[in-house]
């Protein structure tokens, strides 16, 4: 399996709302608490939900997603997506479902609207869940990948030139590397990317074809030509643990 990113298309700063499912009939209610905790950003803290819950996304205009991520703390069961033209109560047309469990899942979609929906199927709490889309790596980036972690220690020495030192949060993977034979496509996918997590703002994963990364982007993409249509620019992550 090939590397890939997997990134949000606007669920982070969409307005989100709770409800309930009745096969595929959506009825707007407050049955969930801290619901927002869904689409914060942060997978340290979690949504409690149960069967036949759900909530929706207004995702401000038409998208056409291809992936809904989802990340449960807890419990399983199947979730359920659903999409719509309207938030409002009523029937709404089901995309996919998939039994989902602790860790990161992934529901393939299809089709385009405004509205999207994710109906719980069971017990669980769920931390994050962003539909989106994906974008694999045409071609390997060059040797000389460096990997990386920040310690979180800081360090001080008093007036006395004792040390002192205090460590914030455990170490943290980094990665940079660079592509020096990218395509005309290439590059455009990579700015639809960029332009999807706000540059450097959303956090996005990272399949390195082991595992799967939380991680927020840190520069910005520069694109130098080295041939015609043919570009070369590099790439640096840091993981996120919430």
């Amino acid at each position: 399996m090939a590397k890939l990113f997997y990134y949000d298309l606007g669920t982070a700063d969409a307005p989100i709302v709770d409800g309930t499912f009745s096969t595929n009939t959506w009825t707007i209610s407050n049955s969930i608490v801290n619901e927002t905790l869904i689409n914060d950003q942060s997978i340290g803290a979690g949504a409690s939900v149960v069967a036949n819950e759900g909530v929706s996304f207004d995702m401000g205009a038409s998208i056409s997603p291809n992936i809904a991520a989802i990340y449960l703390l807890s419990g399983s069961g199947t979730i359920t997506i659903y999409r719509s033209a309207s938030g409002a109560n009523g029937a709404k047309t089901s995309v996919a479902s998939l039994a989902c469990s602790a860790g990161w899942n992934f529901i393939v979609l299809t089709g385009s609207n405004q509205w999207w929906f994710a109906k719980f199927g069971g017990t669980m709490s769920v931390g994050e869940i962003f539909i989106g889309g994906t974008w694999t790596f045409s071609n390997r980036f060059d040797r000389g990948i460096a990997f990386s972690v920040i310690d979180g220690i800081d360090t001080d020495r008093s007036y006395g030139n004792v040390k002192g030192t205090n460590k914030r949060f455990d170490e943290l993977e980094t990665w940079n590397w660079t592509w020096t034979n990218i395509s005309e496509a290439d590059k455009a996918n990579l700015k639809t990317f960029e332009s999807s997590i706000d540059v450097v703002r959303l956090k996005f994963i990272y399949f390195d074809e082991t595992n799967y990364w939380w991680v927020s982007k840190t520069n910005r993409f520069v694109f130098t030509e080295l041939a015609a249509q043919f570009y070369s620019t590099s790439i640096n992550l840091v993981q996120e643990i919430e």
